[in-house]
């Protein structure tokens, strides 16, 4: 989500007004002839829990963008981006709201999202696209090895005379699609849309008669809610950095939901005003239409009990090296652990995937996999490798861990908290190797060997502690504070 960036208050109202004037008249003559257009996107629970389209602007070669409903404007890209396509940087006009955020914005000629026949394509003849930063969608492209250059928003969609149907099961996105029949109650439901400033959201039961208002946001990977929810059905926990919850049910119009995966995100507290994120941990249970004229949105539920399966603990703490994974901790008495799993271990591949091809976040994600699926390593040690299997355990099977306990040996000794000031070491434990590299309490951290923290995203914060452990390396490892408004390089030796 990246709302506190593409705030659409920021920018003059007459602005908007034009800019969609010409949108709005060419879709309808796209739509209104009843054929549908059926654009894929890629997602994956696991490994890539991102909805991806190919967009194409001023007809160039496509590039892959985040569907985000909870962004606002149509088109985001970066800078870089920007450049790479020729866009009239020297044109670029600025914007600035009443709450001081600024929007800059850069001539277009053509958007056009999809790829293939005409009736895989969108044409949004927009005018102008917002420039991001490039750190704002350089951390998705570090985390999970893809190249990301922008953002498709809300406000792409919310136009369209047709509803837009999200289907998670396949992976599609259809303008025009019809809205099927709610009558069966156990499977469909309507329910409506709000709207607050340039958002949409919907009001859910969590528990009983406990309603919470949740922005719809495809960017966001977990439902999350803000601290200070009271009520929340909460079967079991898991305390990190900040809280995965398991809500034993939340109820969208006359569909009731059992266990789903949320988090208690206090980052959330001063930046949004809703209770909370409606993410994909709940949306791909289903498929989504979304009728902004209308102001509703579908659900249908899908019959793959896969969706529904609970995240996989994190059994073992992998460490890159070179091109390997090692070892560096294994959960003790876990399933892995009696697997025979040792710290050490190179683990070669999980399931049949190769993990040297992978980044930190996605092989420590498909090794967590999905709860009560087996799971098949293989693993070698002192020159031999050999195959074993466990079965996976639940997320909330897990003992509660903090960033100060439970940790593997040689661990840097510190503790990190996502403050409103930033990521802010919270503690260093005497005689640390992070005490031994001069860190202090209140520094706060930019950068831990190439995650740039100013970037990291909601999914990120509620994994700190694993992801800080997972680019842990042995030696040196790199970290940029920033103290007394300076920037201080700090090598800690592990």
């Amino acid at each position: 989500m990246f709302n506190s960036i593409l705030a659409l208050r920021s920018t003059p109202k007459h602005v908007v007004r034009c800019m969609w004037l010409v949108l709005w008249t060419c879709i309808s003559l796209g739509t209104a002839t009843g054929q549908a257009i059926v654009i894929p996107f890629t997602y994956d629970p696991i490994s890539q829990p991102l909805l991806l389209v190919s967009v194409s602007i001023n007809n160039c070669r496509s590039a892959l963008f985040v569907l985000d409903t909870g962004s606002y404007w149509p088109a985001s890209v970066t800078e870089d981006f920007a450049k790479k396509i020729g866009l009239p940087l020297d044109q670029r006009v600025t914007h600035k709201g009443s709450n001081n955020t600024e929007v800059t914005l850069v001539p277009v000629r053509s958007i056009t999202i999809g790829k293939g026949g005409e009736r895989t394509m969108l044409k949004l003849p927009e005018d102008e696209v917002v420039l991001l930063s490039n750190s704002l969608v350089e951390s998705i492209s570090t985390a999970y090895g893809i190249e990301v250059v922008g953002i498709i928003g809300v406000n792409a969609l919310e136009r369209l005379h047709s509803p837009v149907l999200i289907d998670f099961a396949t992976n599609t996105l259809t303008v025009g699609a019809p809205k099927p029949n709610t009558d069966d109650a156990a499977r469909t439901a309507k329910i409506p849309l709000v709207k607050k400033q340039w958002h949409y959201g919907v009001s859910l039961q969590a528990g009983s008669g406990k309603a919470v208002e949740l922005l719809l946001d495809t960017g966001s990977a977990f439902v999350l809610f803000k601290s200070g929810i009271t009520g929340l059905p909460i079967k079991a926990k898991y305390e990190g950095t900040t809280e995965h919850v398991l809500l034993s049910e939340a109820k969208a119009g006359t569909l009731r939901e059992e266990d789903v995966p949320a988090g208690i995100d206090k980052s959330l507290d001063a930046t949004l005003s809703w209770d909370g994120l409606l993410g994909l941990s709940f949306l791909s249970r289903f498929r989504v239409w979304l009728d902004f004229a209308g102001q509703e949105m579908v659900l249908e539920r899908l019959p793959d009990g896969q969706r529904r399966r609970l995240p996989g603990a994190g059994e073992a703490w992998l460490n890159r090296r070179a091109n390997d994974y090692v070892v560096r901790f294994v959960v003790p008495d876990g399933p892995l652990y009696k697997a025979g799993v040792r710290e050490g271990d190179r683990v070669l591949e999980v399931d049949g995937v190769e993990l040297s091809k992978l980044t930190p976040l996605v092989a420590d994600a498909v090794l967590r996999g999905l709860a009560g699926t087996e799971a098949k390593l293989l693993i070698e040690r002192g020159g031999e490798k050999k195959t074993v299997s466990f079965t996976r355990r639940s997320l909330y099977d897990m003992p509660s861990v903090t960033t100060t306990s439970a940790r593997p040996p040689a661990s840097p000794g510190l503790t990190i908290e996502f403050t409103e000031k930033g990521f802010i070491i919270a503690g260093v434990a005497p005689g640390s190797p992070g005490d031994q590299a001069g860190l202090k309490v209140g520094d706060e951290v930019v950068e831990f060997n190439g995650l740039r923290f100013m970037s990291v995203t909601a999914e990120q914060i509620l994994r700190l502690p694993e992801i800080l452990r997972s680019l842990t390396v042995e030696g040196q490892n790199k970290m940029i504070i920033r103290r007394d408004g300076r920037l201080i390089e700090i090598s800690i030796h592990l």
